[in-house]
């Protein structure tokens, strides 16, 4: 099967449209790693948004069966317009395509989605055969074809999901994140590599008779597959698919749609918007160190002033991209291994572990982080070492990847740590 992929080469101000045909990989199993189905109670508003609704006794080790069949040709495909303030980066756009069987009417008049991620079109950084990339192309921008909230929608909520037209409830589907990560829990070997491919999902599903919204489930947890560099990720997306359409049919509203569990519109909105806009609202950071993410957030300092006790460049090679700190009050040092990040006045550095600080770079009203293979090479303390985490890896089992694949991060704006 052929699958036609447009990509849209940004370097510097050239624009450079690439169209080429490519083979499609095998399939493998997909996991559902650790989902969490809740609906125990009323989602979180502002001031709890860091809390957890309970779990409701599912079962958290699930594996999802693959669709019959091959994954569909790509279809309708065009270019887009999305250009990162850093050169040498690709757009790939995917469009995938489920298999789901129609299931019966629902208690459903209407369908909303809102996308409340702070960049509703982007969906992870695909990494690049070394061996294949051309010169100056590194991490791939993926997004899917036509905006993720409109694929949502149209492809699979429109399709699958069977409305009453007598009925005047509606059913929000708000999407708080849904982002493709690479991971390794073994060390790279060179002859089999074990990299995989992760989408991370975190969905809120409330229901509407008009006067606000009735808080249902919460559907978070990531599906995984093995990287392969001409395997795509649209089985990760059907799994998604599937998962929430089964999720909506299980719905029972007259066990949900009490008085006291009501959130009005107002307070719905300011919540979503304000999450939205958690990382865009804050254009310049104020220089200093910040103990938590939170603190960051609302522009919260401590300490009287910051010194660098040592930077890293690669010996020269690459921009200074991480560093050590000393953090001073009262001309009194302090240890800086448990703060979460620091800015300059120029850039953002966030902790990774045990005090190792890292540079990120701003796109678009996100932050990045693509140095990994430079990391590697340095020589970073084993004290400090063993205690990084890049996603969902250790940086002593990623590392040696960024050999043959290079790995990007991005600040994850629900939890102020990269993934």
């Amino acid at each position: 099967m052929v699958k036609a992929v447009c990509r849209i080469l940004f370097i510097g101000a050239c624009c450079i449209t690439v169209c080429y045909a490519q083979n499609s990989g095998s399939r493998r199993p997909i996991t559902n790693n650790n989902p969490s189905v809740n609906g125990n109670g009323p989602l979180p508003l502002a001031k709890e948004a860091a809390d957890p609704l309970p779990a409701n006794g599912r079962d958290n080790n699930r594996v999802l069966s693959e669709p019959n069949g091959n994954v569909a040709s790509l279809t309708n495909a065009r270019s887009y317009t999305w250009l990162l303030d850093f050169s040498g980066y690709q757009l790939e756009i995917i469009k995938p395509t489920i298999h789901i069987v129609k299931g019966p009417p629902l208690q459903i008049g209407k369908l909303k989605i809102f996308d409340v991620r702070s960049d509703p079109n982007k969906i992870g950084f695909k990494p690049v055969d070394y061996a294949k990339q051309k010169k100056g192309v590194g991490t791939i921008g993926l997004e899917v074809s036509d905006g993720f909230q409109k694929w949502l929608q149209e492809e699979v909520l429109n399709k699958y999901i069977q409305l009453d037209s007598s009925s005047n409830r509606q059913l929000v589907v708000v999407i708080n994140k849904c982002w493709l990560t690479n991971d390794a829990s073994i060390p790279y070997t060179g002859a089999r590599p074990k990299l995989t491919n992760t989408l991370q999902y975190n969905i809120n599903l409330y229901s509407s008779l008009g006067n606000g919204y009735f808080p249902l489930k919460k559907l978070e947890g990531s599906f995984t597959q093995l990287y392969e560099a001409k395997q795509k990720e649209f089985p990760l997306f059907d799994s998604l698919a599937q998962l929430l359409c089964k999720e909506i049919s299980l719905l029972h509203f007259s066990d949900t749609e009490k008085e006291e569990k009501l959130v009005s519109i107002r307070d719905f909105n300011i919540f979503y918007t304000a999450q939205k806009n958690l990382l865009s609202n804050i254009i310049s950071p104020v220089k200093g160190m910040y103990k938590t993410y939170e603190d960051f957030l609302i522009q919260k300092v401590s300490g009287d002033s910051v010194e660098f006790i040592k930077k890293y460049d690669n010996y020269g090679r690459a921009p200074f991209y991480a560093c050590e700190l000393m953090q001073f009050s009262d001309q009194d040092p302090a240890s800086t291994s448990k703060n979460w990040g620091y800015a300059d006045g120029k850039s953002l550095y966030v902790n990774i572990g045990n005090g190792f600080f890292v540079r990120l770079v701003k796109s678009g009203g996100n932050y990045v982080f693509y140095w990994l293979n430079n990391m590697r090479e340095e020589r970073i303390k084993s004290s400090v070492s063993r205690g990084i985490i890049l996603g969902n890896s250790s940086f002593e089992i990623i590392k040696d990847y960024s050999r043959v694949t290079p790995l990007t991060y991005q600040l994850d704006p629900l939890t102020g740590k990269l993934y």
